[in-house]
Formats: structure tokens, C-alpha cells, sequence
């Protein structure tokens, strides 16, 4: 029994001894809903791209098959919402039954029956996040009345109070969702558009030329359709633009504070994708429930949706490209300033991620992963003039340490590239591959005792010497751990740094059962896996750096980095305790004095 984080909702972790026995089948619902899913995700992959992830994704929440490149690239075009089942979603379901009943009939308390059937399974379906719970929460409070039979609809089915009334339910049923920024952010943009989106449409319509329907001639029926057309295209712009502005303007200051990205390219990424959101929802829901009756016709059912996630995915791939061209073309005055030529070390400040880079010598570094985002990486990499990186380490592939990479390779050569032996996830390793054939850039496997050196520097694989198996993330505990042994002027011995990678509880008991394990006591060392709270206090103890840093991002949702780490790792004596998401850059500076710690090089706007 091992302490659980209390921001994650844990009292407790339980790690296993032995194999687990199945003691029972999971509920039917349970097992229904899961062969919907798996029956949606075989229609959705007779094809190919990115709509085979995307369809099951949008419309049942079920994100196994998205690759790294397109939850990058919808992260970063604003999109990210788009790539998980949301309240807009619900919404949309709603609508569609709602005009289902009424076509065939249905009164109103029937079909409020009806609407809370439908309602409960897509919970069950698409599970229940936080922002699909208070959609949720929201159609439950509006269709209640409807089911007491109540004519009239207290206060009209005000929005403000339907939303009102729905949070405070939720939040007495779970408090848990008080911590969680996804209920936070589905919140504030709904209040933004029950609120604000109805004055900005009236604002826009006023503003926007609108002649269309003025300019009607009746004899000139071809001209008076096609300003019809034009006229509904005009509503829908304005809608369309109404909704995202609003939303977008609200929630900002969440993502900021939670580290995100925000970018220009937000609002016409979701402008231009939001008319398919509704059109793969409802594709989506209709193949997964004909696939349990014939699974050869959910292919075609499908469809519409498959067009639909392939339109998101091209407007994802294309504005994230609109962003990082004006974020490579536009140098802002905070990222000017240099990071002094004594600095050895530097834990770049890339968000949710790991970007760790040691100056080798004058314009040459080490980097040891590459964080999420490529202009991070790449700005700090400006800061400290480095030009070319001999050796270029991927410990493992997971988005927020691969992600960056184009910015490592922007306008620099690498000499060789490490990575995991262990390929999953596949799809980030073949990206890797793929952009490291293009640079003919050599690559190695990383094995325990792999060296390569740089001059006089020295850097040395520790992990894994086997794939470990059966553990809760496959890919964080068989990544690469590097040790790496730095000469500096007048100082006899080399300034050892550890980068653990993301081991967790059986990667770094792996490590530390290794026969032939160096000694620790390093002088600066990375706290695993961002700070989370699966760490082995035997293995804190035998790092026992001098200065050890947190790479993380501030306001994630993984609850990073966890309190536990924090006293484990800042409660040891001699150690100096700095993390990313508060301090910002983290450069460590030698001196006749020794080493020392510096934080926000890159200062905020």
C-alpha cells in the first residue's frame, strides 16, 4: 500500500504482487457499450488517416487509435476539445432525439422518457468526463419538469439557472470536480454563451453587410435563391463566429493558468471545423449502434463521419502549421535575452512535458527529450546560441517528450539520436523514425550501458536492461534514464546529472536492482515521471542531487506534481527543490563558487 494523491481522487495506491483474477464480469451496460465502441472502431478503420482515431473519439470518446501528431496539433490549434466527447456533443444527441420523437409522435412526457433514456446511455457510452457531466447535469435539470408532468417550466427554462443549478448539483454529488479544470473550462464557456453569444450575434448582424435578402427580385427566381443561400450562409458565419469568440475569450484565462497553448489560429481553426462536429457525432452514434445488428453496413453508416473527422483533422494539421510559422517568423522581446555563457544546464519551461538541454561547449548541446510544443524548445535553445546538437535523446514516445522535435531540428544539425527500445506508443515511434530518416539523422536503441561521448562529456544509458511488462504505463517505465558526466573548469571532478525519464514504481526499482549501478549522489537530477506521485523513496534517496529540478506543466490535469514528491524530494538535506510550472526556465550556472540555480531566464510578457 503505497500513499495516493489526494488532487487525483486516490486515498491510496494498491500495487499488485500477483496476477489479478477476474471475479466477475463487468454489468451488462458495461459490456454493451463496450461492444458499441469496438464495433465504431472497426467501421471507422477500414479506412485510412486520421478519421479512423478521430470518429470514435469525437462521438464516443474512445481515443486509443489518435495518433501523437494529431493530439499535438489539435492542442495547439485550439481544437483539443473537439478530440474527446464535450457537452457540445450531448447537446447535439439531444437535438437529434428531440427530432426523432417528435417525428414519430412522441407527447411530451414520453418524450422526455425517451430524451433521458437516450441521455443516460450516452453517458455510459462516452463515460463520464467532467464536461459530459455537466452537459449532463444540465439536460437532467431541463428535462425534469417535463417528466413531473409541469406544463410550464419554472423561470421559461432560463439557461443562466438551468446552468446554475445543474453545477452546484454536481459539485454537491462529486466535490472532486471542484479540482478538475475540464468542469471548470465546460463551465465558464457555457456561461460565456447562455450569456454573451446572443448579444454578439445581434452585435455582428448589425455590423456584417446583409443585403442579400434586400436585394430579392421576384421575377428572378435563380437570384432570390441564391441570395436565400447566401442569407443562410451569412447566420451561419455569424453564429458560428459568435459561439467561438465567446467561448474562446472565457476560458483563456483558464488555459493560461493551466500552462496550455493560445494561439490566433483558435478561432478560425473551430469556425472552420465546428459545421462537421454534428455530422460525425451523429455518424458516429449511428454506425456503433448498427455495427451490433450488422456490422457490414456500419462501414457506409459511417461514413458522413469519416468525411466529416477527416475535414477536423486537415483544419487541425493546417492552422497548427499557421502557428508554428509565426511563432518560428515572430521573435518576441522576452525571448531575446540570452541565457548567460556560464550556464551548464537548462530545464526548459515547455509546458506539460520534458526539454533538458546541457551545453557540451560553445554552440553545441546535449538534449535530452523535446517537450511538447517545437517553438518552446526551440526558443530556449536560442537563448542559449546552441547550433548544433550532437546528441539528441528520446526517452521515450510519448507526445510531451517528442513533440518538440521539429524545433530541435529547426535550422540545426543533429549527430545521432537515441531512443526507447520499446515502440509503443507505435504511432509516435514511427513519427520519430520518419523525421529522422528525412534528416539522415543515425539512431541508436538505448540499452543499459550504452555510451557515447562528446569530447569530454560523457553520457551513459541506465535503463531498461529488460522490457518490463504488466505495469500501469509500458512506455514511462522502459524509458531511456541517462546519466551524464559534464568536465567543467576548475573543478576536478565532472558535474554528474541524471535524467530519470518518466520511470514510475517497476522502472525505478528495475533501476535500482541493477548490479552494477553507479553511485549516486548526483549534482543535479530530474524528478521522475514530472513530479507524479509514483515514487520510490529508495530511489529519491539514492539520487539525492544537489539540485533537483521538475519538469511540468502548470495547471495540468494530472495533478503534477504531487505533494508526496514534493516533500519526498524537497525534504531530503542539501537538496535545492525548483519546478517549471512556477519558477519558469530553471538554468543551472557555474562559477569558482560552485553551482547554482537560477529561474525565469525567459520572462513573461
Amino acid at each position: 500500500v503505497l500513499p495516493g494523491d489526494p488532487w487525483r481522487k486516490q486515498a491510496a495506491v494498491l500495487r499488485l504482487v500477483d496476477t489479478p483474477e477476474h471475479v466477475r464480469a463487468a454489468p451488462w451496460f458495461s459490456r454493451v457499450a463496450s461492444r458499441w465502441r469496438q464495433g465504431l472502431r472497426a467501421a471507422a478503420q477500414s479506412t485510412d488517416g486520421d478519421a479512423a482515431g478521430l470518429l470514435p473519439s469525437l462521438s464516443l470518446g474512445d481515443t486509443s487509435g489518435n495518433s501523437d501528431e494529431l493530439t499535438a496539433d489539435m492542442r495547439t490549434s485550439g481544437l483539443a476539445h473537439l478530440a474527446a466527447v464535450s457537452g457540445a456533443n450531448v447537446s447535439i444527441v439531444l437535438l437529434a432525439v428531440t427530432a426523432v420523437g417528435v417525428l414519430i409522435g412522441l407527447r411530451r412526457r414520453l418524450l422526455a422518457i425517451f430524451l433521458c433514456a437516450a441521455l443516460t446511455w450516452f453517458v455510459i457510452l462516452a463515460r463520464p468526463s467532467p464536461s459530459v457531466l455537466r452537459a449532463a447535469g444540465m439536460g437532467a435539470v431541463m428535462l425534469s419538469p417535463m417528466l413531473a408532468g409541469w406544463r410550464r417550466t419554472p423561470r421559461g427554462g432560463d439557461p443562466v439557472a438551468v446552468l446554475c443549478v445543474a453545477v452546484a448539483l454536481l459539485l454537491v454529488l462529486d466535490p472532486w470536480l471542484a479540482l478538475s479544470y475540464g468542469f471548470a473550462l465546460s463551465a465558464v464557456a457555457t456561461t460565456a454563451l447562455v450569456t454573451a453569444s446572443g448579444r454578439l450575434m445581434r452585435r455582428l448582424d448589425h455590423w456584417l453587410p446583409g443585403g442579400y435578402e434586400r436585394e430579392l427580385i421576384a421575377h428572378q427566381t435563380l437570384r432570390a435563391r441564391l441570395a436565400g443561400v447566401g442569407a443562410r450562409l451569412r447566420a451561419w458565419f455569424i453564429a458560428a463566429v459568435s459561439v467561438t469568440v465567446c467561448a474562446q475569450l472565457a476560458v483563456t484565462p483558464l488555459l493560461i493558468s493551466m500552462g496550455a497553448t493560445v494561439s490566433w489560429v483558435s478561432v478560425p481553426a473551430n469556425v472552420l471545423a465546428e459545421p462537421a462536429v454534428p455530422i460525425a457525432t451523429i455518424s458516429g452514434l449511428a454506425a456503433s449502434g448498427v455495427s451490433q445488428v450488422w456490422p457490414a453496413a456500419a462501414h457506409r453508416v459511417a461514413l458522413p463521419g469519416i468525411w466529416a473527422t477527416s475535414w477536423i483533422a486537415r483544419v487541425a494539421h493546417t492552422t497548427a502549421g499557421w502557428h508554428r510559422s509565426t511563432a518560428e517568423s515572430v521573435v518576441w522581446p522576452w525571448q531575446n535575452r540570452p541565457v548567460p555563457d556560464s550556464a551548464i544546464a537548462m530545464l526548459c519551461n515547455v509546458g506539460q512535458g520534458t526539454g533538458f538541454i546541457i551545453r557540451t561547449s560553445p554552440g553545441e548541446a546535449l538534449v535530452i527529450d523535446t517537450g511538447p510544443d517545437a517553438s518552446a524548445i526551440d526558443g530556449c535553445l536560442r537563448r542559449m546560441r546552441i547550433t548544433s546538437v550532437p546528441l539528441l535523446v528520446l526517452s521515450h514516445f510519448h507526445a510531451d517528450h517528442i513533440g518538440g522535435l521539429a524545433g530541435v531540428l529547426h535550422h540545426r544539425r543533429v549527430g545521432r539520436l537515441v531512443i526507447s527500445p520499446l515502440s509503443e506508443p507505435l504511432a509516435g515511434r514511427q513519427w520519430v523514425l520518419a523525421q529522422a530518416r528525412s534528416q539522415d539523422i543515425p539512431v541508436t536503441v538505448g540499452a543499459p550501458g550504452v555510451e557515447i561521448s562528446i569530447g569530454a562529456v560523457k553520457a551513459t544509458a541506465l535503463s531498461p536492461e529488460v522490457l518490463l511488462g504488466a505495469t500501469p504505463s509500458l512506455p514511462n517505465d522502459n524509458c531511456v534514464a541517462v546519466e551524464v558526466d559534464l568536465p567543467v573548469p576548475q573543478r576536478a571532478a565532472a558535474v554528474r546529472m541524471l535524467a530519470p525519464c518518466d520511470l514510475e514504481f517497476a522502472g525505478q526499482q528495475e533501476l535500482l536492482s541493477d548490479p552494477e549501478l553507479p553511485h549516486g549522489n548526483y549534482d543535479i537530477a530530474l524528478v521522475p515521471h514530472h513530479g507524479s506521485s509514483r515514487q520510490v523513496p529508495a530511489f529519491a534517496h539514492w539520487v539525492h542531487p544537489r539540485i533537483a529540478l521538475i519538469p511540468v506543466g502548470a495547471g495540468n490535469d494530472y495533478g503534477h506534481p504531487a505533494s508526496s514528491a514534493l516533500t519526498l524530494w524537497g525534504s531530503m538535506p542539501g537538496t535545492e527543490l525548483a519546478r517549471t510550472d512556477i519558477q519558469g526556465d530553471l538554468v543551472v550556472l557555474f562559477d569558482a563558487g560552485g553551482l547554482h540555480l537560477e529561474h525565469s531566464i525567459s520572462e513573461s510578457p
